[in-house]
């Protein structure tokens, strides 16, 4: 599992990893207002058009269906930690390998 806390290192990990990055959890505020967690799901969706992706927002989710990648899956802030679990197994689990 990779981490990052800044737009640019999350696109230069898609960049340089590719379709070896096997899901994305992105919280929608990350980053600056010319690139969001929208915009690195998009970027992910790019390299992957079938990469699970997990929004994770306080305040956007009114947002999710103009911004939010096809077959996403959006948690509001707060969350438990099994919220992030059980996402990441139901989009594992419904993904084509």
């Amino acid at each position: 599992m990779a981490d990052t806390t800044n737009v640019a290192d999350a696109v230069a990990m898609l960049d340089e990893q590719g379709t070896a990055i096997r899901g994305l959890v992105t919280d929608v505020t990350l980053g600056s207002p010319e690139l969001t967690g929208w915009d690195i799901a998009r970027r992910a969706r790019e390299q992957d058009p079938k990469m699970p992706i997990i929004y994770t927002t306080a305040e956007s989710a009114d947002r999710w269906a103009a911004m939010g990648v096809p077959d996403s899956i959006l948690i509001q802030k707060p969350y438990a930690t099994a919220q992030i679990t059980t996402a990441i197994s139901q989009l594992l689990n419904t993904a084509t390998p």
